[in-house]
Protein backbone atom coordinates (compact mmCIF):
# COMPACT_ATOMS: atom_id res chain seq x y z
CA UNK A 1 0.00 0.00 0.00
CA UNK A 2 1.10 3.56 -0.66
CA UNK A 3 -0.49 7.00 -0.36
CA UNK A 4 -0.14 9.66 -3.05
CA UNK A 5 0.38 13.36 -2.39
CA UNK A 6 -3.29 14.05 -3.12
CA UNK A 7 -4.34 11.49 -0.50
CA UNK A 8 -5.30 8.59 -2.78
CA UNK A 9 -4.63 5.19 -1.24
CA UNK A 10 -3.20 2.67 -3.68
CA UNK A 11 -3.19 -1.05 -2.96
CA UNK A 12 -1.46 -3.88 -4.79
CA UNK A 13 -3.19 -7.25 -4.45
CA UNK A 14 -1.80 -9.94 -6.76
CA UNK A 15 -2.35 -8.61 -10.27
CA UNK A 16 -4.83 -5.92 -9.16
CA UNK A 17 -3.71 -2.34 -8.63
CA UNK A 18 -6.52 -0.39 -6.97
CA UNK A 19 -6.77 3.27 -5.98
CA UNK A 20 -9.20 4.75 -3.50
CA UNK A 21 -10.12 8.42 -3.45
CA UNK A 22 -12.20 9.96 -0.67
CA UNK A 23 -12.94 6.49 0.71
CA UNK A 24 -14.35 5.17 -2.58
CA UNK A 25 -12.78 2.89 -5.17
CA UNK A 26 -11.54 5.27 -7.85
CA UNK A 27 -9.71 3.12 -10.37
CA UNK A 28 -8.63 -0.49 -10.78
CA UNK A 29 -6.26 -1.98 -13.31
CA UNK A 30 -4.91 -5.46 -13.86
CA UNK A 31 -1.19 -6.12 -14.25
CA UNK A 32 0.01 -8.83 -16.68
CA UNK A 33 2.03 -10.46 -13.85
CA UNK A 34 1.67 -10.60 -10.08
CA UNK A 35 3.16 -7.54 -8.42
CA UNK A 36 5.17 -7.57 -5.21
CA UNK A 37 6.25 -4.02 -4.46
CA UNK A 38 4.50 -0.67 -4.64
CA UNK A 39 5.91 2.82 -4.15
CA UNK A 40 5.13 6.45 -4.98
CA UNK A 41 7.82 8.95 -6.01
CA UNK A 42 8.17 12.24 -7.87
CA UNK A 43 10.24 12.42 -11.05
CA UNK A 44 12.56 15.28 -12.06
CA UNK A 45 9.58 17.35 -13.25
CA UNK A 46 7.95 16.79 -9.82
CA UNK A 47 5.26 14.57 -11.36
CA UNK A 48 4.24 11.78 -9.05
CA UNK A 49 4.81 8.24 -10.28
CA UNK A 50 3.58 4.92 -8.96
CA UNK A 51 6.09 2.11 -9.37
CA UNK A 52 5.18 -1.57 -9.18
CA UNK A 53 7.76 -4.33 -9.30
CA UNK A 54 6.67 -7.60 -10.89
CA UNK A 55 7.09 -10.86 -9.00
CA UNK A 56 8.84 -12.29 -12.07
CA UNK A 57 11.95 -10.26 -11.04
CA UNK A 58 12.38 -8.82 -14.54
CA UNK A 59 9.73 -6.13 -15.00
CA UNK A 60 8.88 -2.73 -13.57
CA UNK A 61 5.56 -0.95 -14.21
CA UNK A 62 5.28 2.83 -14.01
CA UNK A 63 1.97 4.70 -13.68
CA UNK A 64 0.75 8.23 -13.08
CA UNK A 65 -0.72 8.88 -9.65
CA UNK A 66 -4.20 8.14 -11.06
CA UNK A 67 -2.99 4.75 -12.43
CA UNK A 68 -2.62 5.66 -16.09
CA UNK A 69 0.17 3.46 -17.53
CA UNK A 70 3.37 5.24 -18.52
CA UNK A 71 5.71 2.37 -19.26
CA UNK A 72 6.66 -1.25 -18.68
CA UNK A 73 10.38 -1.75 -18.30
CA UNK A 74 11.69 -5.26 -18.85
CA UNK A 75 15.25 -5.83 -17.69
CA UNK A 76 17.70 -8.71 -17.76
CA UNK A 77 18.15 -10.62 -14.55
CA UNK A 78 20.57 -13.31 -15.72
CA UNK A 79 21.70 -14.02 -12.16
CA UNK A 80 18.08 -14.86 -11.26
CA UNK A 81 18.27 -12.45 -8.32
CA UNK A 82 15.17 -12.07 -6.18
CA UNK A 83 14.26 -8.38 -6.30
CA UNK A 84 11.97 -6.87 -3.69
CA UNK A 85 11.65 -3.11 -3.97
CA UNK A 86 12.00 -0.33 -6.55
CA UNK A 87 12.33 3.44 -6.23
CA UNK A 88 12.73 6.35 -8.60
CA UNK A 89 15.49 8.84 -7.81
CA UNK A 90 16.32 11.63 -10.24
CA UNK A 91 16.46 9.93 -13.65
CA UNK A 92 17.10 6.38 -12.44
CA UNK A 93 15.03 3.50 -11.15
CA UNK A 94 16.81 1.53 -8.43
CA UNK A 95 15.74 -2.05 -7.81
CA UNK A 96 16.87 -3.76 -4.62
CA UNK A 97 17.82 -7.39 -5.25
CA UNK A 98 19.41 -10.15 -3.14
CA UNK A 99 23.06 -9.36 -3.75
CA UNK A 100 23.01 -6.10 -5.66
CA UNK A 101 21.09 -2.98 -6.54
CA UNK A 102 20.01 -2.72 -10.15
CA UNK A 103 20.12 0.77 -11.67
CA UNK A 104 17.92 1.44 -14.71
CA UNK A 105 18.00 4.69 -16.63
CA UNK A 106 15.02 6.16 -18.42
CA UNK A 107 16.21 4.47 -21.61
CA UNK A 108 16.39 1.08 -19.87
CA UNK A 109 20.17 0.82 -19.76
CA UNK A 110 21.12 -0.99 -16.63
CA UNK A 111 23.97 -2.04 -14.42
CA UNK A 112 24.33 -3.84 -11.14
CA UNK A 113 25.84 -1.84 -8.32
CA UNK A 114 27.83 -3.76 -5.73
CA UNK A 115 25.83 -4.33 -2.57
Amino acid sequence: MTVTRNGDIIILNGTNLISYRDGQKYREIKLPVVGKSLSAFANEEDLERIITLGRSNDVLFVFTNDLKPIEEIYYKNDAKETCNFAILHQKYYYISCQNAILQLSEVSLFKFLNA
